[in-house]
């Protein structure tokens, strides 16, 4: 038996459909491994830019270490040694008292210790030590006594850090003289956040 012609057309039209749906599977399988492809690469590209970072963070925390007892009893002593180049403003009459006591301490007589205003002619450096906001104060102090050069030379030579002498002068008397010193303070201050 000879097979019809309708059943050959219908076979060729079945056939030509499933040439166009196979050619349309392959293209779009093309098209996605295409895409699949960039988008590894991309992934690749962030995974190396991940891993880049990590091993940055991971060099960091080995480099920042909690410190030892030693050396956060180091740290402590040189903060309180920072703070020592400044005062806080609410420690203003203690720094009077303190330089009143030192004076006669080294055998000075007729101690006086008085807050001034800073003279407009004076210049004040300013310090700079990091972390710390140093400034000069808005005041000065007068300090003046009576005494051997010796003992003002030592009176001089043990002012506290927060100080520093603007001027000096001396009158001559019989075997002692009257000095008057103009000390600038510095202050530190309290809260550098604010």
């Amino acid at each position: 038996m000879a097979p019809s012609r309708m059943s050959v057309g219908k076979l060729g039209s079945n056939h030509m459909l499933g040439i166009v749906v196979m050619t349309l599977v392959i293209g779009l399988s093309g098209w996605m491994g295409l895409r699949a492809r960039g988008t590894m690469r991309e992934l690749s590209a962030s995974r190396r830019t991940w891993e880049a970072t990590a091993a940055q963070l991971s060099t960091v925390q080995q480099q920042f270490r909690r410190p030892t007892t030693s050396e956060s009893s180091a740290l402590m002593a040189e903060a309180n040694r920072m703070s020592a180049l400044g005062i806080t403003s609410d420690e203003k009459l203690g720094l009077v008292d303190l330089l009143g006591r030192l004076a006669e301490a080294m055998s000075l007589s007729s101690v006086r210790v008085n807050v001034v205003p800073v003279a407009d002619s004076a210049v004040i450096p300013a310090r700079q030590v990091v972390g710390s906001s140093i400034k000069p104060a808005s005041y000065a102090l007068a300090v003046e006594f009576v005494g051997r050069f010796a003992d003002a030379q030592k009176f001089v030579s043990s002012l506290p850090p927060s100080v520093s002498i603007s001027s000096l002068t001396a009158i001559r008397r019989e075997g002692a003289a009257r000095y008057s010193l103009i000390l600038s303070v510095y202050e530190i201050d309290a809260n550098p956040g604010d």
